[in-house]
């Protein structure tokens, strides 16, 4: 069963885009969401949604990682795997991410 977390979900709301994609003209624009990583690594199949880890993205630096034609599938992984090391690397230094031991 893939990780649900509606918190994550709501905390990258308040983020600004951590995509940013080269070329998109709106980039930055609010209210983020969570980009998911959509690979088979990570929960990822046929009509299942991948678990909810990822990158804060505005709406439309998301549309081009799901569902854009201009970049290819070693560029939406680039994006996606860069945003979502910035968006864990900014939640911790807010304090909204804290790992225990």
């Amino acid at each position: 069963m893939n990780m649900r977390s509606s918190k994550m979900r709501e905390v990258v709301r308040e983020l600004p885009c951590q995509l940013n994609v080269a070329g998109v003209k709106n980039c930055g624009e609010h209210p983020s969401v969570l980009c998911h990583l959509n690979m088979l690594s990570m929960g990822k199949g046929t009509g299942i949604k991948a678990h909810d880890v990822g990158a804060a993205g505005c709406p439309a630096c998301h549309f081009e990682v799901d569902q854009g034609k201009r970049l290819s599938r070693e560029d939406r992984q680039f994006y996606l795997l860069r945003g979502t090391a910035r968006t864990v690397a900014l939640l911790m230094t807010r304090g909204q991410l804290v790992l225990v031991a």
